[in-house]
Order: structure tokens, then C-alpha cells, then sequence
């Protein structure tokens, strides 16, 4: 007979250990019956060094895989089970069943096992990926919402700070565009006095004294001339400060943008923090329906009465808008919505 290869034997042991039957086993490792009987039996003759230190529980561990495959049960929800056990150790074994009966008894009519049940698996789930207890975790998350209502109060005031700068910046602005437009004015009012005198033919004049005998044959009137040309000289000094104050203004210009990006950009960076802001100031979450997911929106209690309710484990019977039901949520489901609400926002 041909020798079965060890990496076969091993598949053999392995099925057997996930609680398969033997005619199951041999169809799946493509071997006779009776060959996976042999190798059973070699493994309870100690004959793989491997299970040596098992041998003694050998039969527990193959009733405890017949048992979760029977079940359709997989490690991890054996995991969750054997929680709950260690949560009712105070009850004798051989008194389980009848502990159990007694809660059904004295449970209300309609009270929602199912809804209580995948709650409860969810918090020995949600316990397990945090990898502390819930009340722990719901502490942790306390101190955290106050370390970000702290961080958000500072940018709350720095906000206000760039808002203020912003308006002060705005109304410096404006003054400038207002100087900037009487300048521009006076400005023209020497454009207009120039070309009149350029129109006189006189724009190439050296000398004031035969420029002034000139205009006086003209009958032209030499004080206005004067300042006329007082004001072409200072046209010049003008236009400086014109463009000085148009430079001023790009500079306050691009200031104002900066300061909207930064304010932007701290209010986009920070969802979080708004998300949280805004719970407290409203003191209101949402909870979807465990009957059609609509979400239901419900008041957070005071923190005086906080820990209390959570010690009583107060429950609150809030009906969906839509669908009529009648919810059970209790203070962990409203704080656990907080959470959500924050970590997802």
C-alpha cells in the first residue's frame, strides 16, 4: 500500500480537529475511510510529535469542533459566548437553564431580545477592537471631547482675531480707495490744466518773463497761468503717491486673501471640532430607527445626571416619525451616537 505523504496526514488531522466527520474527511483529503482511521489512531498513539502535549484533552477539543460546526458556530462568536458565561458565573452550571427561563419570565411582553441581544454582541464586539471596557472607552472619549472643546474654544477665538483683522483691513481699504480716488481727481484737474496750456502753444516756453509778455499779448491771464503750472509741477509728486497708494492696496489686497485662506482652511481642518461644537451647544444627537434606519433626534442629558442615569441604566422610549416604532435606547446608545457622529464627520 502506498505511503499517505505527511502533508496529507496533517490535511487529515486538521479536518478533524475542525470537528468533520470521518467519511467528510476522507472525501475532502481524497483518501480511503479507513486510511483517516488509521491516522487518528496514530495521533492517539502519540506517534505526531506535534499533539503530544494535546493528547490528554484530545477528546474535549474534537467534541468542542463537532459542537461549533453543528452550531455553525466560528471562533470568534465562541469568544463572545464564553463572555457572556464569565459575565454569569455567579450562576452554577447546572442551574443555567433554568436562570435563563426566569429572565424570560419577568422580561416584559414585548420587550426586544433580539434588538437586546445584537446590542449586546455589539458591545462585546466594540470592547474587543477597542480593547477596554466600554465604560472605559466612554471615559476616554469624555476626555478627549473636552481636550477638542478646549482646542476648538482657541480657534474659535483666533477666528474672531482674523475676523477682526479682516474688517480693520477692509475698512483701511476702503479709505484708501477713497484717497486713491481724490488724488485720481486732482490728478485729472492737472491733465485738464496742462493740455489747456499745451493747446496756447505753450509747452516749449524757457522763460517765465517772455512766456508771461506772451500771454499778456494774448490777454491771457498770467496769475491763473501761474498756478497752472504750479499744479503741472506737482503732478508729477501725485502720480508717485498714486501709485504708491495703488501698490498700498494690492498689499491690503492680497493680505485679505491670505487671511480668508487661513480662515478657511482652519474651519476645513477642524470638522471634527465643528461637528463636537456643535453637539454642545445644542445638546442633541441622532439615532437611527432600528425598525426603517430614519434618524431620530434626541437630547443629550446634563452631565449632573450623566453618571446617574448611566448607574440606572435609564432607557428612553423614543418613536420613529416615520415608521411609528416605539425605540428602547438607552444613555450608552446616545453617547455612542456622540462618538459616531464625531469620528465620522
Amino acid at each position: 500500500m502506498r505511503e499517505i505523504p505527511l502533508k496529507k496526514r496533517m490535511e487529515v488531522l486538521k479536518l478533524y480537529f475542525e470537528g468533520f466527520p470521518y467519511d467528510e474527511i476522507a472525501s475532502k483529503a481524497g483518501i480511503a475511510k479507513g486510511s483517516v482511521v488509521n491516522i487518528i489512531k496514530e495521533l492517539r498513539d502519540g506517534k505526531y510529535p506535534e499533539f503530544v502535549s494535546a493528547l490528554d484533552i484530545l477528546d474535549e477539543l474534537r467534541d468542542l469542533a463537532v459542537r461549533m460546526k453543528k452550531n455553525k458556530l466560528d471562533i470568534p462568536q465562541v469568544i463572545i459566548g464564553l463572555k457572556f458565561y464569565e459575565r454569569l458565573s455567579f450562576v452554577e452550571p447546572d442551574k443555567l437553564e433554568s436562570f435563563i427561563r426566569m429572565c424570560e419570565r419577568i422580561s416584559p411582553q414585548d420587550f426586544p431580545v433580539e434588538k437586546f441581544v445584537n446590542s449586546a454582541i455589539s458591545l462585546c464586539k466594540l470592547e474587543e477592537k477597542l480593547r477596554k471596557p466600554y465604560d472605559e472607552a466612554l471615559k476616554d472619549l469624555e476626555n478627549e471631547l473636552k481636550k477638542k472643546s478646549s482646542i476648538l474654544g482657541e480657534l474659535k477665538s483666533r477666528v474672531d482675531e482674523l475676523e477682526r483683522k479682516k474688517q480693520k483691513v477692509e475698512r483701511d481699504l476702503e479709505k484708501l480707495e477713497e484717497r486713491y480716488m481724490a488724488k485720481r481727481e486732482e490728478l485729472a484737474e492737472l491733465i485738464k490744466g496742462q493740455e489747456s496750456l499745451e493747446s496756447l502753444g505753450v509747452s516749449k516756453v524757457s522763460k517765465l518773463s517772455s512766456f508771461a509778455k506772451e500771454c499778456e499779448n494774448l490777454e491771457f491771464n498770467v496769475e491763473k497761468l501761474i498756478e497752472l503750472l504750479k499744479l503741472v509741477e506737482e503732478r508729477n509728486s501725485l502720480a508717485e503717491e498714486v501709485r504708491f497708494l495703488m501698490d498700498e492696496i494690492d498689499a491690503l489686497k492680497k493680505e485679505k486673501e491670505r487671511h480668508a485662506k487661513e480662515e478657511l482652511k482652519i474651519i476645513e481642518n477642524n470638522r471634527k471640532l465643528a461637528t463636537a461644537s456643535l453637539i454642545i451647544k445644542t445638546q442633541r444627537t441622532a439615532i437611527s430607527c432600528a425598525s426603517c434606519g430614519s434618524l431620530i433626534h434626541i437630547s443629550i442629558p446634563p452631565q449632573s445626571m450623566l453618571y446617574q442615569e448611566l448607574r440606572n441604566k435609564a432607557m428612553y422610549a423614543m418613536q420613529c416619525y416615520r415608521c411609528g416604532f416605539v425605540n428602547q435606547i438607552s444613555v450608552r446608545d446616545i453617547l455612542a451616537a456622540v462618538g459616531y457622529a464625531i469620528l465620522t464627520s
